[in-house]
This record gives C-alpha cells, sequence and structure tokens, in this order.
C-alpha cells in the first residue's frame, strides 16, 4: 500500500489520491455485517475518515477527535477536518513554509 510505504521509508511525498483510494478499498473489504462503528486509532488516518465514511455508511471515530474532546485546542483544526479539500489545504501551505505537518 502507497501510505505504508511513505510511512516505513520515510518518503517526502504523498499520493493522496491513491492512498484515499487504497485506504477506503482496504477497509470497505473487512467490513462486515455485524459491524457498527470504525475506529481509527492512529494518527496517519483521519484524512481518509471522509471517504471511508461515503462508502461504508458507518459512523467512524478517530484518535485524534478523541484527544480533541477532551483537551479542546490540543489538536490542530487542520488534522480534525477532514474533507479532501482541507488535506489539499495543508499539503499547500507545506509547499508555500518548507515546512511538512505531521
Amino acid at each position: 500500500m502507497h501510505l505504508r510505504q511513505v510511512i516505513s521509508q520515510n518518503r517526502s511525498s504523498l499520493n493522496i489520491n491513491l492512498a484515499t483510494q487504497e485506504m477506503s478499498d482496504f477497509v470497505t473489504s473487512k467490513i462486515k455485517p455485524h459491524h457498527k462503528h470504525v475506529l481509527f486509532e492512529c494518527t496517519n488516518l483521519p484524512p481518509y475518515k471522509h471517504a471511508i465514511a461515503a462508502r461504508t455508511d458507518l459512523p467512524i471515530s478517530d484518535i485524534l477527535s478523541c484527544i480533541e474532546a477532551v483537551r479542546p485546542g490540543t489538536v490542530r483544526l487542520e488534522f480534525l477536518n477532514t474533507e479532501r479539500k482541507t488535506m489539499g489545504t495543508v499539503r499547500q501551505n507545506e509547499l508555500e513554509t518548507g515546512r511538512v505537518v505531521s
């Protein structure tokens, strides 16, 4: 999977479309009729929450939203808003500032 390769090989670029497709395909392939909820424990997964929720029609919780619920203001807003346009904004900010957000 592309996302795994980017993380494990510490690559400097990520194809968001490919990662979104692969993550959506992977998660939906694991969903069974008895599943009622999806929990993302890894902080690398919330950007794909919107796409996966659209395909699974299940509620999705993620660790960043859980942290923010307990300690408001802890997590940067762009990491909580998982709309794809926001991820593009994050990437654009990285390009403009030269700072990679992790």
